[in-house]
């Protein structure tokens, strides 16, 4: 059995960069969905994947030189913009609810 320390392959490198910015999304949109916006993450989830991440992957990969390696370029970028895109999104304070919002439940009654 051979070992090679040290060597990683580029496709490490593009898993590992997918890793994280799908990590990113993943816990973005289930902030979304914890607040009980379903619609945003929806949204989010049909516009990056079927209009950006699959037209991308496919450009890249028939008209460019990358061929199948197009798909691994596409999927890191679509999941960058994703992200990129949520971040602006939550500070916007589409996540915070006022008091009519939340009804009664939140409140103690001492009796």
């Amino acid at each position: 059995m051979i070992v090679i320390s040290g060597a990683v392959s580029t496709s490490q490198v593009y898993i590992a960069i997918i890793l994280l910015f799908m990590g990113v999304q993943q816990v973005l949109t289930g902030a979304f969905r914890g607040a009980g916006d379903t619609f945003v993450a929806m949204v989010l989830a049909i516009v990056t994947l079927w209009m950006l991440q699959f037209p991308l992957s496919y450009a890249l990969s028939k008209h460019t030189t990358l061929a199948e390696n197009g798909n691994m370029v596409g999927f890191p970028c679509d999941k960058y913009r994703c992200s990129s895109h949520i971040c602006c999104i939550l500070p916007q304070g589409q996540l915070e609810r006022t008091q009519d919002d939340r009804g009664d439940q939140n409140h103690r009654t001492d009796n």
